[in-house]
This record gives structure tokens, C-alpha cells and sequence, in this order.
């Protein structure tokens, strides 16, 4: 690699003296991946079942299945090769939480078990909605339905208080999501609605939790591993603290959920469960809660293993049990049902009811 010629002289100090021609000369060293890969092997007995915050429930003999594929590791040539056995493994576990990174790229060994959703498209709610108000990506989303507050939340990977929504029908017309709230706070009703929401950051969620508290609140338990016995028996308790600015709203609040709730939205669920005028509504939750740190191999691969185990505050394990809600509406397995969903896509049977139960309050 040569720096500046006679010709060319554009490499220079900061004062635009060029640098006098000069050469430097390397030689690249091939990497040896089977080298690495067989320490990355060794490795992966010290984190599995130590690491792992859900071995006990797997019931799954991670050192016999590493040595079932002993061969199959030490033989790979490359990181995705080795890469590829490790998933085989990993897969055994089905969690959602669990996966891989290489070279950038991130490859999961679970997946979010097939569920029919009890929820309608967004389109079909924003029909219903007067006073619209949403983000571009449709993600926060809200309104007026029958003087009812609506908020659609459909994921928390945005940050509540820094975040500008939309107002329908007046193009250069935004508002922060706070002053939404404060619009909303005047009716007696709301129905926060997170059917869609898989989770994200628990930071953004707890950010919007704390609108509807003056108090601290404790919400969630969960247990970490002990660094000395390798156990997970080390408990730890998660609150919510109230807005700078709380909304004092002294209405009723209605969280919708169901099978499609998971991670950290099951964290807000439980942060909204706390609350004397909330109540959850619709269907239990799917059950997964992980909080996955990454390790890093010798190979330069990283996992992302499951870091706690989540409970609520009364000592239910949420992995695999999910969150009951406190006014149960199936809406997925009546055949009537599923064919308004399918066909009419109007038809949302748990939205429908609770502006329905609003409507009976005195």
C-alpha cells in the first residue's frame, strides 16, 4: 500500500504538509476456524445449563447433546458452518428469546408458536376512530371511539417521550404522545389496546405506564442467576415510578391482550395490573419472558441467551403460563367469530364488548 507519490500528495498533515512517499507493506494470516472452533466448542459447555435462565423447565441434557455433535463442531471449517450445528442444538429449547449472531447476522433457534390472533387489522379499528391521531409507522395510533379514549400500541420500539404523533386531517399538525393523553384524560373511559404488541423495550413501555401513576409500584419478580453457585435463586423486584408530570387520571382503563402479548409487553400488562382503576381484558398472553444477554465464543459468534426467570408479583412462573386477564372474551375459537374476523373485518368482538361495558357504567 503506498502513501503519495511525485504525482499525487493528498495524504498530508493537519497544517496540508504532504507526506513524503512512502510504503506500507503487510501480509494477511489466514484464520483458523477449526482452531477456533474447537475452543468455541469447549466453551459452550460452561454457559449451557449454567447461562441459560430456563434449563430447569427445557428439561433438556445440554452436555450430552453438545457431545452427540462433537464431531460435526470440531469438523466445521467456518464460523457459519459451526454456526449451524450450534442451531441444530439451540432448536431443542423452541424459545423465541434464544439466537445467534454472525458476521452481523442473526439467526434464531425458536420461534413464536403458531396463534390465531384476537384482533382485527389496523385498518378496521381507524374506521371506527374519530379525532385520529398516529405515528407514520402506524405503531401509536389512537382516538375517540363513542366519546371512549382509544391508544393502539403495536410494539415498544419507540421512545414515548420524545416521539411526535400526527393529527388526521391537518398535515403540519403534530403533538407529543403527553399532550395526546391529556386530550384523552377528560373522558372516562380509555382502552389501551396491545393485542398486536409482541414487546421491545421495557424502558419505552414503563415510560408510558407512568402516565397513569402518582405512585411507585412494584410489578414484577424476577430471579437472576447467583455468579458463585450458578444457581438461579438471586430474586429481584421491578417498579414502575410515576411521570414527572402523571396524568392523575381518575377513569377506568381498559388493557386489552391476548395470545399475541408477549416479552416486555407482558411486563406492561403487569405494570397496568397494578393499577386500581385498570383492568386487563381479552385473552391470557402468550408466555415469554427472557431478557437474553449475549456471550461471546472464541469463534467471534455470539448467543443470546435467556438471562432470568420472569413472575409475577404472587410467584407465577410467566414462561410457557402467560397473563390471565381480569375479564376474560375468547374471540378465537367460536366459528361465528373467526368468520366475522375473516370475512367482514369490521367485526372486532373484545373492542366491540368493552365500549359495550362502558356504556353500562354509571
Amino acid at each position: 500500500m503506498i502513501f503519495n507519490n511525485q504525482k499525487y500528495k493528498n495524504f498530508r498533515s493537519a497544517d496540508g504538509i504532504p507526506l513524503q512517499p512512502d510504503e506500507l507493506i503487510f501480509k494477511t494470516e489466514t484464520v483458523d476456524y477449526k482452531k477456533l472452533n474447537a475452543k468455541a466448542y469447549e466453551e459452550l459447555f460452561t454457559y449451557f445449563p449454567y447461562y441459560y435462565s430456563y434449563s430447569g423447565l427445557k428439561n433438556i441434557d445440554w452436555k450430552k447433546e453438545f457431545e452427540k455433535r462433537r464431531d460435526e463442531f470440531l469438523k466445521s471449517s467456518s464460523d457459519i458452518e459451526f454456526a449451524i450445528n450450534l442451531i441444530s442444538v439451540l432448536k431443542q429449547a423452541n424459545d423465541p428469546h434464544m439466537y445467534i449472531e454472525v458476521k452481523g447476522e442473526r439467526y434464531y433457534s425458536g420461534r413464536k408458536n403458531i396463534i390465531v390472533p384476537n384482533y382485527v387489522r389496523t385498518n378496521s379499528i381507524f374506521k371506527m376512530l374519530e379525532d385520529i391521531r398516529f405515528t407514520n409507522n402506524r405503531h401509536f395510533f389512537g382516538g375517540k371511539i363513542d366519546e371512549v379514549g382509544y391508544i393502539g400500541i403495536k410494539s415498544w420500539n419507540f421512545d414515548i417521550r420524545n416521539t411526535r404523533i400526527n393529527c388526521w386531517g391537518y398535515p403540519d399538525s403534530t403533538i407529543s404522545i403527553q399532550e395526546f393523553l391529556k386530550e384523552l384524560s377528560s373522558l372516562k373511559n380509555i382502552i389501551i389496546d396491545v393485542r398486536e404488541n409482541s414487546g421491545g423495550n421495557e424502558t419505552y413501555a414503563k415510560q408510558f405506564a407512568s402516565f397513569f401513576t402518582n405512585d411507585t409500584i412494584a410489578y414484577e419478580k424476577t430471579i437472576v442467576r447467583d455468579t458463585i453457585t450458578n444457581k438461579y435463586e438471586v430474586e429481584r423486584i421491578k417498579y414502575l415510578y410515576p411521570n414527572e408530570n402523571p396524568l392523575n387520571y381518575k377513569g377506568n382503563i381498559y388493557v386489552l391482550s391476548g395470545p399475541d402479548v408477549m416479552s416486555s409487553n407482558e411486563s406492561f400488562i403487569l405494570m397496568m395490573k397494578q393499577l386500581e382503576n385498570t383492568k386487563i381484558a381479552g385473552m391470557k398472553s402468550y408466555g415469554s419472558s427472557a431478557n437474553p444477554i449475549p456471550v461471546e465464543l472464541s469463534n467471534h459468534i455470539k448467543i443470546f441467551i435467556p438471562s432470568w426467570q420472569a413472575y409475577t408479583l404472587d410467584g407465577k412462573l410467566i414462561e410457557g403460563n402467560g397473563i390471565e386477564p381480569d375479564i376474560e372474551i375468547i374471540s378465537e375459537h367460536d366459528n361465528t367469530i373467526t368468520k366475522d374476523f375473516i370475512k367482514n373485518k369490521q367485526v372486532d368482538l373484545l373492542l366491540t364488548k368493552i365500549i359495550e361495558l362502558t356504556k353500562k357504567e354509571k
